[in-house]
């Protein structure tokens, strides 16, 4: 079993000698409107002649209707 850790200390801690501080968040809306004003320009600038043409086969591996006859006869 784990023992507890000796927590006196930090019972016996004077708060008041703790310093006032100021979060600063980070909100710099400029940075963020600069990377998505470059980020549409790079987008409208991509040679899209390069792209292929590409066809989706959807595949279905469902099983028919003897697979499922045959997994109920054998007890799964």
């Amino acid at each position: 079993m784990a023992t507890k850790p000796d927590l006196s200390q930090v019972e016996q801690f004077e708060k008041s000698n703790l310093k006032k501080t100021e979060v600063q968040e980070k909100n710099d809306g400029a940075k963020q409107a600069y990377a998505h004003e470059k980020t549409l320009t790079q987008l409208s600038q991509f040679p899209k002649d390069n792209l292929k043409h590409v066809s989706t086969e959807e595949k279905s591996n469902l099983p028919t209707q003897e697979d499922i006859e045959a997994e109920k006869k054998s007890g799964f």
